[in-house]
């Protein structure tokens, strides 16, 4: 795809919509430049228009990703469907016995949040949580995440805008819970989940306390 509409579906999907004018000021472009890749965009039906009224003067646009144009950002349904087959292979008989259908999707998105942190654990020994928060970035990133962090004044906050399985987690909040439990899990921290994509909001927010303001290192294994 043309470089420039690219940088286009990335703003939307940053920040959830746009107007000619604030991707215009973005990508410093004339306007009549944006407007031309918007309807090519358009056309293709990666992007949807809404028509805002203003109490005074001409109406306005706003332009926002369609399911199509979300379905260009890194998806990885088949690691998620590999990973969950995974951890139904290992269930034992008394594990599941009399467990109710949710209690069983719990349980398996459970045991793989502790999978998968446990194989990332050893990038974390010897790091306070700081750089525990960084390489965890670097993690979320190479499961396709668009993610990035700040520091607080009682800890960090992980903005994420891309979920790689966007159209399961609006059926199953497992796939939420799973990300926060892994998170957890990695840091080593009490992690506390906000804003959620798959509910329709802008980004997943995450915030990671410290306790009293200290990080404790992660000890090498064993």
């Amino acid at each position: 795809m043309q470089s420039t509409r690219w940088q286009i579906l990335g703003i939307l999907k940053r920040n959830g919509n746009g107007t000619v004018d604030g991707i215009a000021s973005a990508l410093k472009l004339a306007p009549m430049t944006i407007r031309q890749h918007l309807a090519v965009l358009e056309r293709d039906s990666y992007i949807s228009t809404q028509e805002v009224r203003r109490q005074t003067g001409r109406p306005h646009y706003v332009y926002s990703l369609t399911g199509e144009g979300e379905d260009l950002f890194p998806k990885s349904y088949y690691l998620l469907a590999d990973r969950i087959l995974q951890e139904v292979q290992a269930l034992e008989g008394e594990e599941i016995s009399g467990l109710t259908g949710d209690e069983k999707l719990n349980l398996v998105f459970k045991k793989m949040a502790e999978r998968m942190a446990s194989a990332y654990l050893p990038q974390m020994e010897g790091k306070g949580l700081e750089e525990r928060v960084s390489e965890a970035i670097k993690i979320l990133k190479d499961e396709g995440a668009i993610s990035e962090w700040k520091r607080t004044g009682d800890g960090y906050e992980i903005f994420d805008y891309n979920c790689p399985y966007h159209r399961i987690a609006q059926s199953y909040n497992y796939l939420c819970l799973w990300h926060q439990n892994f998170l957890t899990k990695l840091l080593q921290a009490e992690v506390i989940r906000g804003n959620c994509l798959a509910a329709g909001e802008g980004h997943c927010h995450y915030v990671v306390r410290e306790d009293n303001g200290k990080a404790t290192p992660i000890l090498p294994q064993g």
